[in-house]
């Protein structure tokens, strides 16, 4: 199974496979641990995995490599033994032939060095993109098991997703993870986690924390806990109405989201750092996930992460849905 680690982590594999790997990982803690070492060795590769070459590349290299292989004039006062090997002497010709035929000349080295860098240039970049592709679906395969995990919860309670409300220490969006966790609704804490996370590190070894571990959390611990208590996705901030707060409910809507890659402050409309910067994937309410290259929803152009009023915050209304970071307090107006 070893040998199939680099493939599932680059999409080189059939879905059987995938789920043959999957199960292993669950199944031999070696295993995960050598998946992680492999993670973090192309971790470097991370700021060159979503490079689109250019159009004419293909047809550029080709042109260079012909032109390099044309025999050329060689230039005046140069010595002819540094292109074609020594021709002082038909002698010493016919001596060294078999020697002179075994050695590379320097047309022969740049001929080659062309293919070398062109073969990089063409196979590189899509190595990269097969790894962006591979992480983007494994994320979407999270949200679909944590999708999954949620409508079981809500047909349990009374259509109501995970919250925590009030003002005791797991009040936060993120307690959506360890009221699944604990509950064994979920059971593995790497769902919790995009595999595109940046600082894959920060979360080796990560899970939802537990009731008694928020309880007996310092002041500053409590702040690390409730940072990361949701893992790496954003959570349905709910909303207020008529001054009321209403927690995230399942109505089964396809346009409403629940879940998402967590957004960053840092990025433009509060886009997810998750995937490069470049999108993020989003779990609706009725289940289904779906990649958005922005932070809005067509064809309404809803801004994902923030309410109709342009805030972090619970949603104005109803349908005004509004995903936060783990540790955004859910009744925060």
């Amino acid at each position: 199974m070893r040998e199939k680690l680099l493939d599932y982590l680059v999409g080189g594999l059939d879905s059987q496979e995938c789920e043959q790997v999957r199960k292993a990982l669950e199944e031999n803690p070696l295993l995960e641990q050598e998946l992680n070492l492999l993670q973090q060795s192309l971790q470097p590769l991370e700021s060159c995995r979503h490079y689109e070459p250019p159009a004419d590349l293909r047809q550029r290299t080709l042109d260079h490599v012909m032109e390099s292989g044309q025999p050329k004039a060689i230039p005046a006062g140069l010595d002819r033994s540094m292109w074609h090997g020594s021709t002082r002497h038909p002698e010493a010709q016919l001596a060294g032939a078999s020697a002179a035929t075994s050695r590379w000349t320097i047309l022969d080295v740049v001929v080659a060095s062309s293919i070398l860098v062109t073969a990089f240039l063409l196979f590189f970049p899509l190595v990269m993109n097969s790894r962006y592709a591979a992480q983007l679906r494994g994320c979407q395969q999270n949200l679909q098991q944590l999708g999954v995990a949620l409508h079981e919860y809500s047909d349990l309670n009374e259509g109501f997703f995970p919250h925590e409300i009030g003002d005791h220490k797991g009040a936060v969006a993120g307690a959506y993870a360890p009221v699944l966790y604990n509950n064994q609704f979920v059971k593995q804490p790497r769902l919790f986690l995009c595999p595109a996370v940046p600082d894959q590190e920060k979360w080796a070894g990560w899970t939802p924390p537990t009731p008694r571990a928020l309880d007996e959390a310092t002041e500053q611990e409590l702040v690390s806990l409730q940072r990361q208590m949701g893992g790496t996705y954003g959570y349905n901030l709910g909303y207020w109405s008529k001054g009321r707060y209403f927690p995230p409910r399942n109505l089964r809507r396809s346009f409403y989201p629940i879940m998402a890659d967590v957004p960053s402050p840092m990025l433009l409309g509060r886009r997810s750092s998750n995937h490069g910067g470049n999108g993020q994937n989003v779990l609706f309410e009725d289940g289904h996930v779906q990649y958005l290259s922005d932070s809005q929803i067509s064809p309404r152009k809803d801004a994902i992460f923030y309410s109709d009023r342009g805030r972090v915050e619970p949603g104005r209304h109803r349908y005004d849905a509004v995903i936060g970071e783990s540790d955004h307090h859910l009744q925060n107006k």
